[in-house]
């Protein structure tokens, strides 16, 4: 069977995104190939089906890997619209099987592909539980669940392999976004230090922040419970709850603030900000250094908005906008042109 080489790409970068390894700009470019057409989006949906049976598969058998392979392509051929290649489906799932036994153990059983992940840079199994870590980077999960978890830096996250209580708990430290899949059943809970934060399915950004002593919490879409042994409250779509460890008590904002979450969603609005506000959000979501070779240009101030748009585009419009130049010079970028300020 003749292999559509634009085919293979697509499945390629697929399963890098499901698996949770893309860089930002990589998982951007992949949402964008998603909406650009219901046949991709359908392709997509296919594979994110096969993904996640393969994750939630927890029976052990002796390995046939011709009853997988078949298994796998008799899923493929019943959906409406037609995989073509299999053949590269097949090739393409052996080579990240190949990685993964770097990292961790593979099981093939008749029922499906059962991955178990032992190990890795950014996941460490222990028991039951793997721990999910960032350093400089910002990083994209799914939990087994399907819920999305998109890491800031020098975040810290652990979780069941799955979920198999009548909760789904976890553990974090540090900063993440979370869109949790809607489970009335099995409320999801997030502990950190003493507070937990429960939700049924939403999205929502929690942060520790360590330097201020607080714990927050901005709700998007839905409702969460935030909540310790002595006091509680609910915080609805557009409202951001605040734990202060100092004096143990909470309180609500009628507020969220769109760009200190734009590191998961991509999305700025910018109204009269100054350009060294606007840096300070950018450099957080695309992992980048800003330096101004005129300070004076920290002042400048414009009103735009972005929609999970690339850096370079973002900076297009600044420029334009400002009249001012941008360079990269050793991996950091620069922005100069107008030396007397605005």
């Amino acid at each position: 069977m003749d292999i559509n080489p634009d085919l293979l790409i697509e499945e390629q970068r697929i399963a890098k995104y499901l698996s949770g390894e893309t860089n930002p700009e990589e998982a951007i470019a992949m949402e964008e190939w998603i909406s650009e057409s219901a046949a991709n989006k359908n392709l997509f949906n296919q594979y994110q089906e096969i993904w996640n049976n393969l994750r939630n598969e927890n029976k052990y058998e002796v390995p046939d890997t011709f009853k997988a392979w078949k298994y796998l392509e008799e899923n493929l051929k019943d959906n409406s619209t037609k995989i073509k290649g299999l053949s590269a489906v097949r090739s393409l799932f052996k080579r990240y099987s190949i990685a993964a036994s770097i990292i961790g153990t593979i099981f093939i059983s008749a029922a499906g592909l059962y991955i178990y992940l032992k190990s890795d840079d950014n996941a460490i199994s222990k028991e039951n539980e793997i721990l999910f870590s960032t350093n400089e980077s910002i990083e994209r999960r799914f939990l087994s669940d399907s819920s999305e978890v998109v890491l800031y830096s020098n975040t810290s996250l652990r979780v069941p392999e799955t979920f198999v209580t009548n909760t789904r708990q976890i553990n974090m430290e540090g900063e993440a976004y979370f869109n949790v899949t809607h489970n009335p059943a099995k409320p999801f809970i997030i502990a950190i230090d003493k507070i937990h934060i429960q939700v049924v399915g939403t999205s929502f950004n929690v942060k520790n922040d360590t330097v201020n002593g607080t714990i927050e919490t901005q709700v998007r879409t839905g409702k969460v419970r935030m909540y310790n042994d002595n006091a509680e409250i609910f915080i609805a779509a557009g409202q951001t709850g605040i734990y202060n460890k100092v004096n143990n008590s909470f309180f609500l904002k009628n507020s969220v603030s769109v760009n200190s979450i734009g590191y998961a969603t991509r999305n700025f609005v910018f109204t009269d900000e100054k350009l060294i506000s606007m840096i300070s959000y950018l450099e957080k979501a695309y992992s980048t250094k800003i330096v101004l070779d005129n300070p004076l240009l920290g002042n400048c101030k414009m009103t735009s908005s972005f929609e999970n748009r690339s850096i370079d585009y973002v900076l297009e419009v600044i420029t334009t906008t400002l009249n001012l130049t941008h360079s990269i010079k050793n991996g950091v970028i620069h922005l100069g042109g107008n030396h007397e300020g605005c």
